[in-house]
């Protein structure tokens, strides 16, 4: 489900590489964290390539950091609007599964970025890739804790020019957009 080099990036993203300790860049002391877990047979392939959403309460969204799904043709708002309230969402990413032979792309609602999106401020982490979005919101500019960025394989033709003002942003995936 997630590439190593992918996987490295996130871990960035959420600050779990921490470079102080040693003069390693971020990415290799990733890798090194990498072949250690997979020597240790941490990782294991998935088994159910079957799309999954957990209903949850209300309440329990709240106190949510991390949320991913899985790519899906067909992305409803309605499916997403109870996040609204996940005002300490760090994580907001889409997994491809079964979508890495031909690609063929999703439709998201575009609520999502522009009524959902916003409202989590605490993002660091945001991956909407191999959906037919054809335009990032300006408010992407206003996510200050955002780190990771994953537009890669959308209809999006340009950024905004407030992406520049995302002052932690270390992680820009563009690749595979409409030009």
């Amino acid at each position: 489900m997630f590439d190593k080099d992918d996987l490295i990036l996130l871990w960035m993203a959420e600050g779990f590489l921490n470079q102080s300790s040693s003069n390693k860049l971020m990415e290799r002391l990733g890798l090194e964290y990498f072949e250690e877990l997979l020597s240790r047979s941490f990782f294991q392939h998935a088994l159910n390539e079957k799309s999954m959403f957990v209903d949850v309460k209300k309440e329990a969204l709240e106190e949510y950091r991390h949320m991913s799904f899985v790519n899906e043709e067909y992305v409803a708002y309605l499916k997403f609007k109870p996040f609204k309230c996940a005002k300490k969402l760090r994580t907001f990413l889409t997994v491809s599964v079964g979508l890495n032979d031909g690609w063929r792309g999703c439709y998201l609602s575009s609520m999502i970025p522009v009524e959902l999106v916003p409202k989590l401020q605490l993002l660091r982490v945001l991956c909407l890739s191999g959906y037919f979005i054809s335009e990032v919101p300006k408010t992407i500019g206003n996510l200050r804790h955002l780190r990771y960025l994953n537009l890669s394989r959308t209809k999006i033709t340009h950024l905004p020019e407030n992406v520049s003002n995302i002052y932690n942003l270390q992680t820009l995936i563009v690749f595979g957009c409409e030009c």
